[in-house]
Parts: structure tokens; sequence; C-alpha cells
């Protein structure tokens, strides 16, 4: 059995959900003669890509009706998910989710899209705003069609159901007045004003403010001396069922 189905397998029984056995080895019986097991065509696996494509749009327009129809309700974290999506609507405005890099495998009725996204919008303050995650959809094929049935990774339709946050320090010294940029973007976090992250240089450690600029994106000039300096922050959320997490950064000031 070849990587990707190893893969595939795996994350639909961490998910708890069969039937991929199409991407099995073929099985044997008794008298070791192989049995054949079904294999999803193409077209399966397009029309598993086309669903979650219009989930994607219904998300996008705010049509949460649309959204429940297309979702399964026996998906764990049913209602937190549809709360999150619910806060976005309410939150951002033309909203974008585009894929990048997708990759569809489809069984007899499961698939699974992994791909990367970029999402586009924004704030209530007009202020525009970019996240970007990577995700695994698990889709269930039912009397109707394909439904998402689980979210693996990062979550782009909820800024509040965890995405690992991003740190960015640099340089942004004067001249002898040595300096850093300090950014965290969170999307957990939009909408809470500011944050506070961990900076230590020489002999000093502190704790830096850092004021929210648009949704999630938090920043701050901060004053070190020359030498290596490190940031921390601990990201209680970031998603994929990942337990809190300690994010570091480090960079040298001559």
């Amino acid at each position: 059995m070849n990587q990707n189905r190893m893969a595939t397998l795996g994350l639909a029984m961490c998910l708890g959900i069969t039937g991929l056995a199409g991407f099995t080895d073929p099985a044997r019986a008794q008298d070791n003669k192989p049995i054949e097991i079904p294999v999803a065509d193409l077209a399966e696996a397009n029309k598993a890509q086309q669903a979650l494509e219009d989930f994607i749009r219904a998300y996008e327009a705010g049509n949460i009706g649309l959204i429940r129809s297309k979702l399964d309700p026996g998906m764990i974290g049913y209602q937190r998910f549809i709360d999150g999506m619910v806060q976005d609507t309410n939150q951002l405005k033309q909203i974008r989710l585009h894929l990048l890099d997708t990759q569809t495998m489809a069984g007899p009725d499961v698939a699974i899209i992994q791909t990367s996204w970029e999402k586009r919008f924004l704030s209530t303050g007009l202020s525009p705003g970019l996240y970007t995650g990577k995700s695994q959809f698990l889709l269930h094929r039912g009397k109707d069609g394909w439904r998402v049935a689980a979210v693996g990774g990062d979550d782009p339709f909820s800024s509040q159901s965890g995405v690992l946050a991003q740190l960015a320090l640099t340089n942004a010294s004067l001249p002898l007045a040595p300096a850093v940029s300090v950014e965290v973007i969170d999307p957990d976090l939009a909408g809470k004003g500011s944050i506070s992250v961990q900076l230590s240089y020489g002999a000093s450690t502190i704790l830096v403010v850092l004021t929210e600029s648009t949704p999630g994106r938090f920043g701050t000039t901060q004053s070190v001396t020359s030498g290596t300096v490190t940031m921390r922050y601990m990201d209680g959320n970031p998603g994929g069922g990942r337990p809190p997490s300690l994010l570091t950064r480090s960079i040298v000031i001559p």
C-alpha cells in the first residue's frame, strides 16, 4: 500500500469514519483468492471536490442555511463549527477563500481533500485581512450527495475554531538604536484588541503588548540591545486537535 493511501486511511480512522476500503490493498478470502473491492472513479472525486467548492461559496455568501444542508449532522463539534461561521459572517465582509495545491482521494462513500488555502476579507472597519493555512476535509456521501463530515488541521471557516498562530520577528533598527518589529497573526483572537508576548534579549526578559491592527493581526516595535532576540508566544488554540503550543522566533541584531 502506498504512503498516500496509508495517510488517507490513518486520517479517516483518527476521525472515526470508515468507508475507504477502496484504497486498501485487495483483501483475500480464506482460499487466498483476491476479493475485488470497488474504488470510486474520477467522476466521484470531482463531485466531492465540487461539493467542497459549493460549501465554500455558501460560507463566502454567509448562507448558513445552505451550509447546514451540506454539513454532516453527525460531525463532532457541529454546533461550535456553525457558531464560528456565524461569528465570521457577522464580523468579516467580502470573504474570499481560495484553495491551493489541492489533492482529492475518494473511496466509494468517503473522500479526503488535502489543500492549502488563503482567506481574504475586510474587517468591520474595512481593513483588509489575510489568513493562510493547511487543511484536510473529510466528506461522506449520502443519499443526497457529498457532505462535509470533518475538518482537520487549520479551519478556514471560523476564525475562532483554532488556527496555528504565525510569528514574525524582524530587524527594525535605526542608527545607534537597535529595535525589532514584533508581529503575531492569530485568527482565534480576532477582536481581542491586544495580546502579550515574551521577549528576551541580553540579560532581560520582558512582556511586550502587541496592538491589534486588523482582525487577528497584532504587532509593535520594541527597542532591544544588540545580540540574539527571542520571542515566545503561547497559542492556546492552535487547531487540529493540538494542545496549547509555545511558539518561538529568534533573530540576531547587529
